[in-house]
């Protein structure tokens, strides 16, 4: 059960080796793990939220490896079994959090974490969000090709937040430089750092070489921290 604080929750944390969750993007998934089938199923029950957490290269083969710093949690809007073995769930992000500290390891981790507040407020980069936004268009007319789903998902795209985040999920295929997106604090940070990533080049995937200087940047700033 989800015990809620202040701006601190405790809620159970997946680690999936290739998944950024973005605030206002849908997940869906098939779980075959029982124990991943109970944290979905228990969640549903008692409405509580579920944490999704990039899990990084040195722990796939870790069953529960630790989470990221900072990951998206949401909670499932559909959940079905599709055979006898296999439960599929819809999951939406409605947020974000920092990760305290674990409060339970057994059946499956539980940890205390900070619910973050993100600035959604565009300043001074308008045609930079629209260029954006006119590249996911563009993608999902390439990637949906029929007319009414496109149009369905569209409709569902409400917030300036929520189009960067999209654009974020299926553009940038590197899973460290999503997850370094997820980090910002500013929706006007991500753009930034979208424009720079995504040039005219290379409109629907990271151009390789902006994307090696921002992971040589983080490598860098990682082993500035844990030598500190």
């Amino acid at each position: 059960m989800a015990k809620k604080l202040s701006n601190r929750m405790e809620i159970p944390i997946i680690t999936l080796p290739n998944i950024v969750f973005f605030p206002g993007t849908s997940l869906p998934l098939y779980v075959v793990d029982e124990i991943f089938q109970d944290i979905f199923e228990e969640a549903t029950c008692a409405g509580n939220p579920i944490g999704i957490s990039l899990a990084m290269e040195k722990d796939f083969e870790t069953y529960f490896s630790y989470p990221c710093e900072i990951l998206g949690y949401g909670k499932p809007l559909m959940i079905e079994r599709v055979d006898g073995n296999t439960l599929k769930v819809l999951m939406r992000c409605t947020g974000k959090c920092q990760v305290n500290y674990p409060t339970q390891s057994s059946p499956y981790p539980v940890y205390n974490v900070t619910v973050l507040e993100d600035e959604h407020s565009i300043m001074g980069n308008i045609d930079d969000f629209y260029r954006l936004e006119n590249i996911l268009f563009s993608w999902l007319d390439v990637n949906i090709t029929d007319d009414r789903d496109r149009d369905h998902f569209i409709e569902t795209l409400k917030t300036p937040h929520q189009i960067i985040n999209y654009v974020s999920t299926f553009i940038i295929k590197s899973r460290i430089l999503r997850q370094m997106l997820l980090e910002q604090k500013s929706i006007n940070d991500q753009i930034k750092i979208l424009n720079s990533l995504i040039t005219d080049e290379h409109s629907f995937q990271e151009d390789p070489i902006v994307a090696q200087a921002y992971k040589e940047f983080i490598s860098e700033k990682l082993q500035l921290k844990q030598a500190n």
